[in-house]
């Protein structure tokens, strides 16, 4: 039975409808309907609905039967109410201004108390803390994570306007790292068009922008990281500035607006190196390869890899390539690797590379046929994912190897295929 003094707390008017929440996210979790549930502790749906919503006092013989299906084993502890608000700001700090330190200390912090903070009065607002910090803090993975996105998403329209935009937020980084960038960006447009805090709608613009680039549509992405860019500005944000400018440094040299690019990667490389941004540090230093690439000064690109620690599929690949153009395919077998499913689910680059890295390894190895097979694999990857840069590093290949052969009719309708892909990139 319901003590009295917890009923107490959760009729209070400021308490109702975090209360409401818990029976909504419960009711959720527990994949109860209105009515199923309504129907299981012998109350009327619309009963039920005014208590959800914190429109109506509940009784002890209510807060029973819902405690016995539904488990709320609720408890409250101001003080540790005070501690989880302070590090729920301590993880939103962190997330605003990309600090890694402040994230990884809010989430400790927070994890101590777990077990307390998920039968407390603000459940609700721990179970968005656990899909941000999941979400947001770099190799950590927090179980659960897939049911409660879909839980909070069920109960978006009791939330409050602040754990709504939260919601929206989080939830697009969810999305982002499963690569459901469709969703991803439906979810920051709303935070960024609808959020009243200045921070959720500077991140939002942020990642809209990052979508947009991961999708290759780059100009539009330079649009949404200006904005993230001058709001960073504004803020004195210098770590989300820094990692904005490198996305849209990135975008420019993509694009071939390579004025200027120089000093600005020089300048990010140094800020990357002064605050130890090894991740950061790892992307100046893969455009500055591209860079050299694309105007085919391929030392220059290669002396730049030659500093890289961080040796994914795409360091192999841009070393591989580079020394392709050179004519010298014993070095570009040399750096030729296997690139396995398990490396990064989610990253569509590494597929796109397992395919680029077996092409050249067909180019300078295999009968024609088997060449035609690999460069195929790695000219419908890229062109499924519009990587922009290995299309047309593949299509270059392909529309060689058909004129070659004489296979006209299939150039052409490629060159179709590859203006499209151009127009959505650059246009």
């Amino acid at each position: 039975m319901v003590e009295e003094d917890l009923l107490d707390i959760i009729n209070r008017p400021e308490h109702r409808k975090e209360f409401g929440k818990i029976v909504r996210f419960l009711r959720a979790r527990h994949k109860h309907t209105l009515r199923s549930l309504a129907h299981k502790v012998n109350l009327s749906h619309a009963h039920l609905r005014k208590i959800e919503t914190g429109a109506t006092q509940i009784t002890s013989k209510s807060f029973d039967r819902l405690d016995a299906v539904l488990h709320l084993d609720l408890c409250v502890d101001m003080d540790l109410k005070k501690k989880f608000h302070r590090y729920e700001r301590l993880l939103e700090q962190g997330i605003e201004y990309f600090d890694s330190d402040k994230l990884l200390e809010s989430v400790e912090k927070l994890e101590e108390n777990d077990v307390d903070h998920r039968r407390s009065l603000w459940m609700v607002d721990y179970y968005l803390a656990k899909l941000a910090f999941h979400n947001f803090t770099l190799f950590r993975h927090y179980g659960g994570v897939v049911d409660i996105a879909s839980d909070l998403s069920q109960i978006k329209k009791v939330l409050s306007e602040p754990q709504w935009q939260r919601l929206f937020l989080y939830r697009g980084v969810y999305n982002y790292n499963a690569n459901d960038l469709q969703n991803a960006i439906s979810d920051f447009q709303t935070a960024w068009k609808h959020g009243t805090t200045r921070w959720i709608r500077a991140t939002a613009c942020y990642f809209i922008g990052t979508v947009y680039s991961e999708s290759y549509h780059l100009p539009k992405s330079n649009l949404y990281l200006d904005e993230a860019i001058q709001m960073f500005e504004e803020d004195k944000n210098t770590f989300r500035l820094m990692h904005a400018q490198v996305k849209r440094t990135g975008n420019r040299i993509r694009i071939g607006h390579i004025e200027n690019v120089e000093e600005d990667l020089k300048t990010q490389k140094q800020f990357a190196q002064s605050h130890r941004l090894d991740s950061t540090y790892y992307n100046i230093q893969m455009n500055e390869t591209l860079y050299h690439i694309l105007r085919e000064d391929y030392d220059a690109a290669l002396s730049v890899l030659d500093d890289i620690e961080d040796k994914t599929p795409g360091y192999y690949f841009y070393r591989a390539y580079s020394h392709l153009q050179k004519n010298d395919c014993e070095k570009a077998l040399e750096n030729i690797v296997t690139v396995t499913d398990e490396q990064n689910p989610h990253n569509r680059r590494y597929f796109i590379h397992r395919y680029s890295l077996a092409f050249i390894e067909a180019y300078c190895q295999s009968e024609n046929h088997e060449y035609e097979d690999a460069l195929r694999r790695f000219l419908d990857e890229a062109m499924s994912h519009r990587a922009y840069f290995e299309t047309r590093v593949a299509y270059d290949y392909m529309v060689n190897l058909l004129q070659a052969q004489r296979r006209y009719k299939e150039a052409f309708q490629l060159t179709q295929r590859m203006i499209d892909i151009t127009k959505t990139a650059l246009c």
